[in-house]
């Protein structure tokens, strides 16, 4: 077998691959992952850094992961599995979008 980059030419050289029981996983029935059992997670960016990678906080604890699969910034929520941003889910809602009180101009 030659070493190659290309998706396709793996395939064609393990045409098994395509077929409908060559060793495939059990489907998933459950709410985790049945590779890593990690569940996906809501994580607050808090730094961006160049390389791809941001410091966010999950479960109040700070964390780094990967973010080159989303567009995110300061204060963007990511759902984020085996430290890898999987998808954005917005910014980070205002105080009074969660229900807090809001301030008013009348005395």
């Amino acid at each position: 077998m030659s070493k190659t980059n290309e998706p396709s030419q793996a395939l064609f050289e393990h045409s098994r691959l395509l077929e409908a029981d060559a060793g495939a996983p059990p489907a998933c029935t459950d709410d985790i992952c049945i590779t890593c059992s990690d569940e996906g997670r809501v994580a607050e960016v808090t730094v961006v850094h160049d390389d791809g990678r941001a410091e966010v906080l999950i479960d109040g604890r700070a964390e780094m992961v990967d973010i080159s699969l989303v567009d995110a910034g300061p204060g963007d929520l990511l759902l984020v599995h085996a430290r890898v941003a999987i998808a954005p889910l917005g910014p980070v809602p205002a105080p009074a979008a969660r229900g807090g009180a809001q301030a008013s101009d009348s005395p």
